[in-house]
């Protein structure tokens, strides 16, 4: 077999299993899937580049052509039928890590509360990722900038078991938090460090 002819065969091959790939891939999460199609989109543009240039004329390009824009239209379909909650939404899980993670801490249970320091920043990374942007302004940009920086500081304290610094650190994340809706024109949201028990249908303290 031809060099060529091997090259195609192979390019060929990916470019199939790839797109099989997509439509049988389970959709974990909006920006996983987004990021894994578009990956999948990039490696058979390239495929289908090298193919005509190895063949440019071929029945095997066009047929490559036609799954391309295939794939597209699947693509589409996948994005409308999509759920990305609203930034509202997304911001309520934040305030409720917030408030266990505080609530953990506390209760000097550090192991929960690097749990919830975790979930937090997750938490806030799909809002990152979710809404880039939202009504002029760059919402990512703004928990780069104010709210993970905070958030690594508290996850330190966690990690040291320092109750003192844990205080500290969440303090200035929680001021963080409102420098953040003011700078986002929401300033009448404003986050306090909880206070009270905790949540009714949970316990903070460390377990036997």
């Amino acid at each position: 077999m031809e060099k060529s002819t091997w090259v195609q065969s192979y390019l060929k091959l990916t470019v199939i299993l790839s797109i099989n790939a997509i439509i049988l891939h389970p959709v974990a999460g909006v920006c996983t899937t987004h990021l894994y199609i578009m990956k999948r989109l990039i490696l058979i543009l390239l495929a289908a580049t090298t193919l005509a240039a190895c063949q440019p004329a071929s029945n095997e390009f066009a047929a490559l052509r036609n799954e391309l824009t295939d794939l597209k239209t699947k693509q589409a379909a996948l994005e409308k039928t999509q759920y990305i909650p609203h930034l509202g939404w997304a911001m309520v899980q934040v305030q409720i890590y917030h408030a266990k993670l505080y609530f953990a801490g506390a209760a000097k249970n550090w192991e929960l509360a690097s749990y919830y320091i975790h979930e937090l920043e997750e938490a806030l990374e799909d809002v990152q990722k979710l809404h880039l942007e939202h009504e002029g302004i760059k919402i990512a940009e703004l928990i780069k900038a104010m709210a993970l920086p905070q958030v690594e500081n508290v996850e330190n304290a966690v990690e040291q078991k320092d109750t003192v610094a844990f205080s500290a650190a969440f303090e200035k994340l929680t001021t963080s938090c409102n420098q953040c809706h003011q700078a986002a024109g929401k300033s009448i949201i404003h986050i306090k460090v909880p206070q009270g028990a905790g949540l009714p249908n949970q316990d903070f303290t460390l377990q036997p």
